[in-house]
């Protein structure tokens, strides 16, 4: 399996398990809070599945500079500013949302902790499942002939 392959399974799964949590945070978000907390359910899970998919796309697109030989350095260059990018974009989407009479917060603030610790599971599960091999195997050598 390729990290392309580990990362495209990743994000699938984050996608369903992230449409598992929204439904489950906005049957107990409409139990708690009513609509609000159905649609704070929703945007939390969304807002974790964006999260999700930040770092993946990320890992994906610096792969894409493998042959570089300054690989190693680009690549945590993309997935830190990825890593940057994603905690920017938190806090404006918090800021943004904390005072909106649509959100609850807590219902919100619920639904991303779980999404994210879910997505972390769901992440290191596939990761583990990949066997993606670290070094490439060594090609035999070529026959030679000593015909002296």
């Amino acid at each position: 399996m390729t990290v392309t392959a580990v990362l495209k399974k990743a994000l699938v799964w984050g996608a369903v398990l992230a449409v598992v949590i929204a439904v489950g945070a906005a049957i107990i978000g409409n139990a708690v809070a009513g609509g609000v907390g159905v649609t704070s359910a929703i945007v939390g899970a969304a807002m974790g599945l964006l999260f999700l998919a930040i770092t993946a796309f990320s890992i994906l697109f610096a792969n894409r500079f493998q042959a570089n030989p300054l690989y190693p350095t680009l690549f945590m260059a993309v997935v830190l500013g990825a890593w940057m990018l994603k905690f920017v974009v938190f806090l404006v989407l918090i800021l943004l949302l904390r005072d909106q009479p649509w959100i609850d917060p807590t219902v919100l603030g619920g639904t991303l902790i779980v999404t994210a610790i879910a997505t972390v599971i769901v992440d290191s599960v596939v990761v583990l499942r990949g066997r993606v091999p670290v070094t490439q195997l060594p090609t035999a050598p070529a026959e030679s002939r000593d015909d002296s």
